[in-house]
């Protein structure tokens, strides 16, 4: 093992004692754990949050109302080893995330286990999701491709819906703030004699940053309407629709999808799933200049999936599914028309042999142009008592080339952008192993050590002979290796004080010329302290943020400063049906970094919330 090697494990197990040295001062108070919580995401199946084979971490309903978050990818930026950025330019986005040093576009977004897209560079706009409809959201870390195919290559996050309870139930808010931010939410839900529904309208506004480029309106309907056929059976159709308008440019991006789903459970020891999605992502823009249409696409997704999970021996859960999926896209300005099919077959073995769990998986994609890609993943979770659990799993990932990157030819500043259809996807080997810790009810730690290792990745390059355009081409080049530490822990320091701490160290090279990856933080740290005054219905979030030093390049010649951020949430119920909220974000008023454009200076928004 290098000097390397030592430096990046020993900075994690350093960080891990200081968290087991201040956690063993936690006193009685209310659980920490998540128990309760079932999670699908990890394994396609159903599990307790503390029984899954796979770790899996989980953002609740609760969390998001606690913490007044209004985004999506508000409420991600605090889990380790993710990086939120908030920066896409004039397109808006305001969402791409990334896990553990992969790149955004490796990282497969679902929503109840279906596509979405839309966003910059391949990658999905979290922005485009209001937080209104959520009812938790799940994140798997490393490869997912196993179950999940192409673009699951750095983790997996899905967002799980809310379904309608017994009765009625309505809720409403409105919120205000700088930069001229405006927020308007409305969910109603009714559930009887089996057939049940959800239907939620969020509006938002903002002039961000400078008016002049960032200003934007935004509508979204979302919606679930279920029925139960029978106490083993039930329908369900999910309707979805957003837009988003930029003056500047004149820039519309219009995402709509529906997606039916059928559930049957025979018996007690199988369940069989059958859904379709169609999701469709449309965006315009003009030129500023010239006024004349800049950017006019379609971009079509249907999917089809069967999987059919049962107990064998009371100890082997063993699922098999085939999916179907076909991608169109219909560029008017690049002038193409492009289609892409991909049937696959899954399977997935989880062997009990308490207290030892073993997964086995292994998908493969028969993709009409590059033929098939078989992806494995192994898994594996030791309960050593009922406090510890060791786990650990490697898997391999693809990422297919977008249809653009394949077919499209378009002019972008002084290049000429040249189409390669004889691209490869992109592939990685991710490892990881780690330990959860839960000492009391109080108290919960965990730890884990990972690395990818990524061959193929598609890069752009420029070949600059005479006057321009130069030609810009996609070509399949390099390598890269990420390995890093995670670090994290949630306390009940007393029945009124929660505290939450996560760390993310991160060693990334690129191996063909031997710099770290750019836009990577060596160190990541996020915390968290809650207080609850129960007697006169006030609670009180104070977060933070820590982002180390970085390059702004591939060549490592920009190197970015460290900077932190934090903000205060105080929120006040006023009777049974009604909240007040006020919200500060950067209140040290930082300003002027680099790579995070929205970082700049303090922020404010205030509301009020009723529901009956």
């Amino acid at each position: 093992m290098g000097y390397s090697q030592l430096r990046w494990l020993r900075s994690g197990i350093g960080l891990l004692l200081v968290c087991m040295l201040s956690a063993g001062q936690a006193v009685a108070g209310e659980d920490v754990i998540q128990a309760g919580n079932v999670v699908v995401t990890a394994t396609k199946t159903d599990h307790l949050i503390e029984d899954v084979p796979v770790k899996t971490e989980v953002i609740t309903r609760r969390e998001i109302e606690d913490r007044k978050l209004k985004t999506l990818q508000e409420a991600l930026e605090h889990l380790p080893g993710l990086r939120v950025d908030m920066d896409s330019g004039s397109w808006g986005d305001k969402g791409k995330v990334s896990i553990r040093g992969m790149e955004s576009r490796h990282v497969l977004i679902l929503v109840d286990g279906h596509r979405i897209y839309g966003g910059h560079d391949a990658s999905v706009d979290l922005q485009s999701y209001p937080t209104e409809m959520i009812e938790r959201i799940e994140v798997v870390k490393g490869p997912g491709s196993a179950l999940y195919g192409s673009e699951a290559m750095g983790g997996v996050i899905n967002v799980i819906t809310r379904k309608a309870e017994d009765g009625k139930d309505f809720s409403a808010s409105a919120a205000a703030g700088s930069r001229n931010r405006r927020i308007m939410e409305a969910t109603g839900s009714w559930k009887s004699n089996g057939m049940g529904s959800v239907l939620s309208y969020t509006s938002k506004h903002s002039d961000g940053v400078d008016p002049d480029y960032d200003q934007y309106k935004e509508h979204a309907i979302q919606g679930t309407l279920r029925y139960d056929l029978s106490p083993r059976a039930e329908i369900s159709l999910k309707p979805y629709f957003s837009e988003h308008r930029m003056d500047y440019e004149d820039r519309i991006q219009q995402r709509v999808g529906v997606n039916p789903s059928w559930q049957w459970k025979p018996d007690n020891l199988s369940t069989l799933r059958l859904w379709g999605s169609w999701f469709r992502y449309d965006h315009e823009s003009s030129d500023e200049q010239t006024g004349e249409t800049a950017t006019e696409y379609a971009h079509d997704m249907y999917e089809t999936e069967i999987n059919y999970s049962r107990l064998f021996s009371g100890r082997h859960l063993l699922t098999l599914g085939s999916q179907f999926e076909r991608e169109e896209r219909d560029d008017k300005i690049k002038e193409y028309e492009a289609e892409e099919d991909v049937l696959s077959f899954f399977v997935s073995d989880e062997i009990d042999f308490n207290p030892l769990v073993l997964v086995l998986g292994v998908r493969v994609d028969e993709h009409d142009e590059w033929g098939s890609e078989v992806t494995p993943k192994f898994s594996i979770a030791y309960r050593v008592s009922d406090a510890v659990k060791l786990r650990s799993s490697v898997g391999r990932g693809v990422n297919a080339p977008t249809l653009s990157k394949l077919y499209g030819q378009w002019r972008m500043g002084p290049y000429a952008v040249q189409p390669n259809p004889d691209l490869e996807p992109e592939e990685s080997w991710g490892y990881d192993m780690g330990a959860d810790w839960n000492p009391t009810k109080n108290i919960s730690l965990s730890a884990t050590l990972f690395q990818n290792e990524v061959d193929n990745l598609i890069v752009s390059r420029s070949i600059r002979q005479g006057a321009p355009p130069w030609d810009l081409v996609w070509e399949n080049v390099e390598k890269a290796r990420i390995r890093g530490v995670e670090v994290s822990t949630a306390i009940v320091i007393t029945d009124d004080l929660t505290a939450d701490f996560a760390y993310t160290y991160l060693d990334t090279e690129n191996l063909d010329t031997g710099m770290e990856l750019g836009e990577r933080p060596m160190h990541q740290v996020s915390m968290r302290l809650g207080y609850f005054w129960r007697q006169y219905g006030i609670s009180a979030f104070l977060e933070g943020q820590y982002r180390g030093r970085r390059y702004a390049d591939e060549d490592n010649e920009e190197r970015l400063d460290e900077y932190a951020v934090f903000d205060i949430v105080l929120n006040k119920d006023f009777g049974d049906h009604y909240q007040g909220f006020v919200r500060v974000d950067n209140i040290l008023n930082k300003k002027d970094v680099t790579d995070a454009y929205d970082v700049d200076g303090t922020e404010f928004l205030a509301g009020v919330q009723m529901n009956f």
